[in-house]
């Protein structure tokens, strides 16, 4: 297992659904899949979708906990 495998991004609260989509987008470019999100706005959100445009693999698999 590589390094960008072993690594996960987490948020904590992000307050829009825009910045999660931005981050998973970013994710990808740099080969990192696991997105973590705690609390915040909801990872299903239209925004999020449209920020994270080939990304929605990164944020569809994104894991969301209370705390």
């Amino acid at each position: 297992m590589n390094l960008l495998d072993r690594t996960a991004v987490i948020l904590v609260e992000p307050q829009t659904p825009g910045n999660l989509g931005m981050v998973s987008r970013a994710m990808k470019n740099m080969g990192l899949r696991e997105l973590r999100v705690v609390k915040g706005c909801r990872i299903d959100h239209p925004d999020a979708f449209k920020f994270a445009v080939s990304a929605r693999d990164v944020l569809l698999g994104a894991a969301r906990f209370e705390s």
